[in-house]
């Protein structure tokens, strides 16, 4: 696989942000903690959110529209949070400035989207990750180290939930169809990556959804089937909440995550002797240093995807996307 790209060598490695909501102000709080990082420019369709933004968080720049931070030679890295709809363009765009790009979640809204953008970070040799957070935070790192251990035996289940209560609102991103709303894009493609991530490519997949007044999935209920028995059973809503804890099994015991579990800090092991272990590895900040730390080892690296969360991870994630929204029969107009 090659993955080269210009290294960068520099002490400090200078961030643009495109798209400024609360998800780009935690990301931001979170790039202060990091002492290679430093947040340079920043772009908003609104000059005066860009301005205030800047202000805030001490950027050099502030961009009205979102082509010039492509433009500027001073950004070694853009971190794209606008709406989903938006990253495929957002993407190319940077891209094709040969402009590093790490792209919020989901990166794309369906995976003919993600092929071109991987595509073209293949061929311009630029770093493009799509930014799925949980996969680098501590306690994820080390539920991942125990089961390729094989101290849980064989992985037979996980069930996993992400749910909350949202007023309905047709114009938000949430609720419009447009914009890619709904709980599987929004928050359903966590449960599906920690089931993909510890048991693979399912080989069925059964799914079924409330579709809402604004036609999107207001409540997606997900059963992905493996080989001889294995299954997860994944639940995501955006009009009620649930505990968001995640159970993994295994043939010698099982791994317990507490709420939030896509976000934690800890996690336990249950073994089939009845011997409980907690483990508490903690994390920096709100948790998005973590996955900025392994942008800068790509770049440092020369590296154009990260081992940890490949393109082909990426890819196959949003096929299943795919296939659960055929099964449910939600549709966007970018399909």
């Amino acid at each position: 696989m090659n993955i080269t790209i210009k290294a960068l060598v520099k002490k400090r490695i200078r961030w643009g942000i495109i798209g400024l909501g609360r998800i780009a102000e935690k990301f931001a709080n979170d790039l202060e903690l990091v002492t290679d990082a430093e947040l340079y420019a920043v772009a908003s369709r609104s000059e005066e959110k860009a301005i205030g933004f800047a202000r805030k968080f001490k950027a050099t720049k502030a961009y009205k529209g979102y082509t010039k931070i492509c433009e500027d030679e001073n950004v070694d890295i853009v971190y794209i949070a606008t709406p989903h709809h938006l990253h495929f363009q957002n993407s190319l765009d940077c891209l094709r400035m040969y402009k590093p790009v790490l792209c919020e979640k989901p990166a794309a809204i369906n995976r003919k989207q993600l092929e071109e953008m991987i595509s073209e970070s293949k061929s311009n040799q630029t770093f493009f990750m799509e930014a799925l957070w949980t996969r680098f935070l501590p306690f994820f790192s080390e539920i991942y180290k125990t089961i390729i251990s094989g101290s849980l035996g064989e992985i037979i289940s996980v069930r996993a939930d992400f749910c909350f209560n949202t007023e309905f609102n047709p114009k938000s991103r949430l609720y419009d169809q447009n914009m890619g709303g709904g709980a599987l894009l929004d928050i359903g493609i966590y449960p599906v990556f920690l089931a993909y991530q510890l048991m693979g490519v399912p080989q069925k997949i059964s799914a079924t959804a409330k579709i809402g007044k604004s036609q999107v999935d207001e409540v997606c209920t997900i059963i992905m089937e493996y080989e001889h028995g294995k299954s997860a059973q994944l639940l995501a809503s955006i009009i009620f909440e649930s505990r968001m804890e995640a159970e993994i099994h295994g043939t010698f015991g099982s791994i317990v995550v507490p709420p939030r579990w896509h976000e934690s800090t800890e996690f336990s092991i249950v073994l089939n002797q009845r011997r409980t272990k907690r483990i508490q590895p903690g994390k920096i900040g709100k948790g998005y240093t973590h996955e900025i730390k392994a942008c800068h080892d790509c770049l440092r690296n020369r590296w154009i995807e990260h081992p940890d969360w490949s393109h082909k991870n990426s890819l196959e994630l949003m096929g299943i996307l795919d296939s659960i929204r055929e099964e449910i029969g939600l549709r966007y107009p970018y399909d």
